[in-house]
């Protein structure tokens, strides 16, 4: 079954208005001399200016913008209903490989730890065998100085069960979860940035935060002509 997916054309935006009116307001701005009153209104007039040709930029691209947006919505909305299925399937079998990994690794180390135990008793009695040869041959210091030396058995590598597969790689990394908040050192906390700005914001000038500088900013607003 074929599906379609609808995809609006992009259309050509006509700028040459906008170009002649925003390409020298920054220099504008940059040379701009506040140093009276009336530089200063002249400076409002300037910036309502702006805001009126902020208005002609608005009208000009929401539209097209937003018939862009509502495609690329779609576009991504009809991948995603494609794609889902997909990333279901590839975590529904990652997660069963890993469980036989896991099971195969448990078993690797089990016999891992008998073959070892194994190779500690053969290496014992190898040493009680040479020690007694010793001694009966009358070396008895060289049977009590081998004897106090550490049994050393010989290295037995269980090799993993789980086959490679081309393509495949298994990779460990170490995760964690947070098990009693109270006993987490000081550095591992973060501000909540949010909570005290709705508290500077609610209480301005009284807010009474420890630790918490609170100052007021200045901003100006232009509307256009």
């Amino acid at each position: 079954m074929t599906t379609l997916v609808e995809v609006e054309p992009v259309k050509q935006i006509d700028t040459t208005k906008i170009v002649d009116e925003t390409s020298n307001a920054l220099t504008k701005a940059q040379r701009f001399i506040i140093d009276s009153n009336d530089a200063y209104e002249a400076a409002g007039d300037f910036l309502r200016g702006l805001k009126t040709i902020q208005k002609e930029i608005d009208e000009t691209f929401d539209g097209p913008i937003k018939a862009a947006f509502a495609s690329h919505k779609s576009i991504v909305a009809a991948k995603k209903k494609h794609a889902e299925p997909l990333t279901e399937a590839e975590s529904v079998l990652k997660s069963k490989m890993i469980v036989w990994s896991r099971e195969q690794e448990k078993i690797r180390l089990a016999e891992q730890a008998r073959a070892d135990e194994l190779a500690r008793k053969h290496a014992e009695e190898l040493r009680a065998a040479e020690v007694a040869a010793l001694k009966a041959a009358g070396e008895k210091e060289q049977a009590i100085a081998l004897q106090e030396k550490p049994v050393v058995a010989a290295p037995i590598v269980v090799p993993k069960a789980t086959p490679k597969v081309d393509g495949i790689a298994v990779k460990k990394t170490w995760d964690f979860r947070v098990v009693d908040e109270s006993k987490l050192p000081r550095k591992y906390l973060s501000v909540n940035a949010q909570a005290i700005r709705a508290e500077v914001k609610a209480m301005r000038g009284e807010t009474s935060i420890p630790g918490v500088e609170v100052f007021e900013v200045e901003s100006i607003s232009a509307a256009g002509f």
